[in-house]
This record gives C-alpha cells, sequence and structure tokens, in this order.
C-alpha cells in the first residue's frame, strides 16, 4: 500500500548513537533553584524530562538538531553537568553519582557532536526563550513523517474555540487523524462546518488555513501498522465520512455523528490501537495531550511538535 512507503527514518549516524534512559536529579531553573529528581530520556539527538518514569507529564523537551548546545562538568564538583544553549541564559544541570554523571556525560557530548543545529531552520536562526517547552519541526518535517494513525491537535483563535478550551479545561480545542490516501496527507476530522469529513493538507496549506490556528501540534503514532491496520482504517473513513458533527456529550446516540476528539478515539478503537471495549465518546482532546486514558496497545503516542510553518 502506499501508506507503507511512510515509513520513519533516521540517519546512519543517529542509528550508531548510544540512547539511555533513567533517574537523575535537576536543578530547575525558577527562582529557588534546587535539585528534584526527574526521569530522563536520551534519545535520538532529543532529551526527554519527566516528573516521573510513567512518561506521562512532560517537564522539558531539547532538540539538539534545533538548538546548539554544550554540556560540560560542573568546575567545582564532579558529580554534576550542565547543559548549556546558545544565545540563551537558562541552564540545565544535572547532579548524581560520580560514575553516572560521567556516562551522561559522554553520551550528551555523542548526540550534541551528531546534530546539525546550524543547518536545521526551524527556530530560523534564534533560540526562543522558553524553547524547551515545546518541540518544533517545520511544515516540511511533518510531511515527510505523517502517517495514518498520527495525530494533530489545533487551537483555534475563535471566541467559540476560547470557550470551548474553556469547557473542556484543555490547551487544544480540535483534534483530527492523519490518514494517507495516494500518498497524500488527509486529516480525518468531524468539525462544526463539515460534520466528519477529510480534509487535504494540500488544500490547508494553499488556503493558509494555518492562520485561523495560534498552535498546531503533531503526535506520531509509533505503532507497526500491518495490512488489517490499514484495512480496518479505510472501512471506518468510508463509513462514517458525511456523519454530522455532535457537539460533546449531548447525543447518546453513537450512530448520529461524532465530536473531534470521539471520532479519533473510534478510529483507534476499530483499528486496534486501543482495546475494542473503550468507550470513544468519553475522550476529549486533553486525553490525546497528557495521555490519560490513551492505553494504546504495543505501542505510544511520540511528544507534542509544534508544527512551523514559516520554514521549508
Amino acid at each position: 500500500m502506499a501508506e507503507e512507503q511512510h515509513q520513519r527514518s533516521r540517519s546512519q549516524n543517529s542509528d550508531k548513537l548510544v540512547n539511555k534512559s533513567g533517574w537523575i536529579f535537576r536543578k530547575s531553573t525558577g527562582i529557588i533553584k534546587k535539585f528534584k529528581k526527574c526521569y530522563i530520556i536520551l534519545e535520538n539527538k532529543h532529551l526527554y524530562i519527566y516528573t516521573n518514569d510513567l512518561k506521562v507529564l512532560l517537564k522539558a523537551i531539547i532538540n539538539f538538531d534545533q538548538v546548539e548546545s554544550t554540556v560540560s562538568f560542573n568546575s567545582r564538583e564532579n558529580d554534576r553537568i550542565i547543559l548549556r544553549f546558545k544565545d540563551n541564559s537558562v541552564y540545565f544541570e544535572f547532579k548524581g553519582p560520580s560514575e553516572e554523571i560521567s556516562e551522561w556525560y559522554t553520551l550528551f557530548s555523542q548526540h550534541i557532536k551528531n546534530s546539525s543545529p546550524t543547518k536545521n531552520p526551524s527556530f530560523l536562526g534564534k533560540t526562543p526563550k522558553k524553547f524547551w517547552k515545546f518541540d518544533n519541526i517545520s511544515n516540511y518535517e511533518f510531511m515527510h513523517s505523517a502517517q495514518t494513525g498520527d495525530i494533530i491537535l489545533f487551537k483555534g483563535r475563535s471566541k467559540i474555540c476560547l470557550a470551548l478550551r474553556g469547557i473542556m479545561n484543555s490547551e487544544f480545542d480540535h483534534i483530527g487523524v492523519i490518514y494517507i490516501l495516494n500518498n497524500l496527507i488527509y486529516i480525518f476530522e468531524s468539525t462544526r462546518s463539515t460534520g466528519v469529513i477529510l480534509t487535504s493538507w494540500t488544500e490547508f496549506m494553499e488556503h493558509s488555513w494555518y492562520n485561523m490556528y495560534s498552535r498546531i501540534a503533531y503526535r506520531k503514532l509509533i505503532l507497526d501498522r500491518n495490512e488489517c491496520f490499514y484495512n480496518q482504517a479505510h472501512e471506518f473513513v468510508v463509513e462514517s465520512e458525511g456523519k454530522p458533527y455532535k457537539l460533546l456529550k449531548l447525543s447518546n446516540d453513537d450512530h448520529k455523528g461524532y465530536f473531534c476528539s470521539e471520532l479519533v478515539a473510534e478510529f483507534y478503537r476499530r483499528t486496534g490501537v486501543i482495546y475494542h471495549n473503550t468507550p470513544a465518546k468519553k475522550f476529549m482532546p486533553k486525553n490525546f495531550i497528557n495521555g490519560y486514558g490513551v492505553n494504546i496497545i504495543q505501542g505510544e503516542l511520540g511528544p507534542l511538535q509544534d508544527i512551523k510553518f514559516n520554514v521549508y
């Protein structure tokens, strides 16, 4: 199938990198600086910092391919290492047993050495003040990464979108799932104005519809996709397209339409991504942000990545 051509690719350098995860202490970046225990993952030139090993609450993410970084030992303490970033006064300091810290230093150095921040245009040469809050990818990178089953979240600029975020207590007010058809990217979504529809990403870009949103984020579904997955995805898209939009839980008839996050959850349920007895109508966009309740079978959702449309 055409979708099978959209596989994740890694550079030869990335394949040779040694990844590592574990507990460590990190000094806070706030006014009161103290060390707090955290769980970190160093993987494919990315550093993920979580509050615990459940990997639910992501505190910081650093993409060494986007941010020019250096690592060094603390000049006064050999059980501490410091990550510094170009054109930014913020630094990350870690501490732990000397032997463990030494290993982290070696691996940080390796990942940084193999990164190419000067060749990556995601920040147009500028490092934002709080760059560690979000991972960023260009639209070009997104288009070469997107696969059926990945999700895309939207933060609209309108008052209705603002009200929806308030009602749902969510950073995003809309969500869709990626569907690849004839090598083209579509957003399978349910909107107030169209109901359930396949929106062409090409058309989305041509009409600059991204300007309607203050933020658009992407999460990759990390999963081994098989023929059954693609067949079930196709069947559900054909079956659901044209059904009406259903606001939140105002309707108890599952066959009359879908709320946006309900549609994504049902897509996951039908394709076997989540368990078959999972009630799709209980899902809100925020469930796909923080991961609560999205119990993916033999896979996981990657971190949020903000799509930047001013770079390619």
